[in-house]
């Protein structure tokens, strides 16, 4: 109901197919609702929406997605990883068809700015992402040589900690190895291609 009065009040205007999947969507989940109401349509096709959103070819699919995954001319990783992670568990999903576009995108955007801002970004979060594995690996080594010795003599060593930015990276490099068309040689290609 929420969409429909946004759409009546602004003039947005969708193509006709576009608006036939809207409504048998509603209606399935309507039906869905009635039949089991934990069932959620839109939760089940998600993955298949990332992964179409990801891969397909379409220019203004594409300029749709560029505008959900950037703002101010930083990426969104939280979206960007949200998307990845639903998108590999779609059987069909090939990443590489994402990173081809993804480079392309940046190679081809006039905004020096964008460019700039994501290899910030992302030095930082490899930089973090560094500290936080070095961290997890020291503590884990201290726990499983020295734990016994200094506990005799009377030190904790920490617990390792398994961080968030760690989770998201294991996971991400899994949904990496689990599509089909995915080599490590493709990332090398597309890091040439700057």
């Amino acid at each position: 109901k929420e969409l429909g009065s946004i759409m009546y009040t602004h003039p947005i205007q969708l193509p006709k197919y576009y608006t036939a999947i809207l409504r048998c969507m509603a209606v399935l989940e309507g039906v869905a609702l009635r039949v089991a109401p934990q069932v959620k349509i839109v939760n089940e096709a998600y993955p298949f929406i990332a992964a179409t959103m990801l891969s397909e070819d379409s220019e203004e699919l594409q300029d749709a997605l560029m505008l959900l995954l950037f703002e101010d001319g930083h990426i969104r990783k939280n979206r960007l990883v949200n998307l990845l992670m639903s998108a590999s568990s779609y059987r069909e999903y090939d990443i590489s068809r994402f990173l081809n576009s993804f480079v392309d995108y940046l190679l081809e955007s006039d905004d020096d700015r964008l460019r700039e801002n994501l290899a910030g970004d992302l030095a930082t979060e490899l930089d973090e992402l560094g500290y936080d594995m070095a961290k997890y690996v020291t503590y884990t080594l201290a726990r499983s040589s020295l734990v016994s010795q200094l506990w005799r003599e009377g030190f904790s060593v920490p617990e390792p900690v398994i961080t968030e930015r760690l989770v998201v990276s294991r996971y991400l490099l899994e949904s990496l190895g689990q599509s089909e068309d995915f080599k490590v040689g493709t990332i090398i290609s597309l890091l040439q291609r700057f």
